[in-house]
């Protein structure tokens, strides 16, 4: 028998116990926003916010089917996600619901979050983990040998989460029509006649 290899959470939720030291020049750095035991910062630097990583793995749902639910949820506050995940009729709502309450939990009893209230999703994609094939038959009488079998595919996922303290950064990339009329027309100038030169 082939030796099975599952996804190992622990390597995404190893990140909680990453220490980064007081940084005055915050500008170099990626936005990271860390654990609550770092040193007290000073009047002219930006706090740091706690953050947590959490990991649930194979999970019996097809990754394409729950990918909508984590794009759904991304960068929103937990509340907030919540709200939008109770109109949502799928198993993947409620796949993410049932993920979303466990995380929020272990992040205030474990890992010192204040407010359970006060956190957003910083984070959240899904992966495909196995998948497990099956036999699926047909019929007991068949008129050709080809059709008493068929296969069956059960695919199984993961979800990584990073929920962080506080409201989520706004974007300031949005477009409006105006722009994406004018960038559109742009690329209709920018165009030209294969082989013309």
């Amino acid at each position: 028998m082939r030796e099975q290899r599952f996804y190992k959470p622990y390597t995404w939720e190893e990140r909680n116990h990453l220490y980064y030291p007081k940084v005055k020049d915050r500008s170099n750095r990626i936005k990271e926003c860390l654990h609550r035991d770092n040193p007290a910062v000073g009047k002219n630097e930006q706090s740091r916010k706690a953050e947590f990583c959490f990991a649930r793995s194979n999970i019996p749902y097809s990754p394409k089917k729950l990918w909508y639910v984590c794009a759904l949820v991304r960068d929103l506050p937990i509340e907030e996600a919540f709200a939008q995940l109770a109109f949502v009729p799928s198993k993947g709502a409620r796949i993410m619901e049932e993920t979303l309450q466990h995380a929020q939990k272990v992040a205030v009893e474990e890992h010192n979050v204040e407010f359970q209230w006060d956190l957003h999703i910083a984070y959240c994609s899904v992966q495909r983990t196995s998948v497990e094939k099956g036999i699926l038959f047909h019929t007991k009488f068949p008129e050709h040998p080809s059709m008493v079998f068929g296969n069956t595919k059960r695919r199984l996922s993961n979800i990584q989460l990073m929920l962080r303290e506080g409201e989520p950064a706004q974007d300031n990339t949005s477009v409006d029509g105006f722009e994406r009329h004018q960038f559109f027309m742009d690329s209709l100038r920018k165009r030209r006649i294969l082989h013309s030169w």
